[in-house]
């Protein structure tokens, strides 16, 4: 499995996007660390399964990042 991730800042402006699909512990890990500068975030995460990413439910996520 894969999944899209888009992150999205204070403004609503679009601040990154990409792919996960490594896996940790059962979990997919999207790693953010260095990417982002302070702020307050969501991330919409859409899961891509076998190719498919057709009517996918897309999960939104609140994130802070600490000064």
């Amino acid at each position: 499995m894969v999944v899209r991730w888009t992150v999205v800042g204070a403004g609503d402006e679009v601040v990154a996007t990409g792919r996960a699909q490594d896996v940790e512990g059962g979990r997919l890990i999207v790693d953010l660390k260095g990417k982002l500068p302070p702020g307050a975030y969501r991330i919409l995460l859409s899961p891509v399964l076998n190719g498919n990413s057709t009517n996918a439910e897309v999960k939104v996520i609140s994130y802070r990042v600490a000064e």
